[in-house]
């Protein structure tokens, strides 16, 4: 039962963040496009490393490259922020005056 409110809480947070400009069809292309990336990453190499253990390297380079995307994709999220944030305040999104 708590999960459902949690749920719930959730949709209104959501909801309350489309409404005030936090949530753009930019920040959800991004956010559903940097998790489906994530996966397609990390996904097949851990199942193909379970089956077969002797592709160690592989596996290690694919996490590599998903911690790397995970990585940029904060830095480009916290700009994002920062950006959404200044055009809020009215001043100038490079320079935050």
């Amino acid at each position: 039962m708590f999960e459902f409110f949690q749920v719930v809480w959730d949709l209104f947070m959501l909801r309350r963040a489309a409404r005030n400009g936090q949530l753009t069809i930019g920040v959800w292309v991004f956010a559903i496009s940097f998790v489906v990336l994530l996966y397609a990453i990390a996904l097949p190499a851990v199942m193909l490393y379970q089956n077969h253990p002797q592709f160690k390297p592989l596996f290690i380079a694919a996490m590599v490259l998903d911690g790397i995307v995970f990585v940029v994709g904060m830095v480009w999220a916290w700009n994002l922020q920062k950006k959404l944030a200044a055009s809020r305040a009215g001043g100038s999104p490079t320079t935050g005056k």
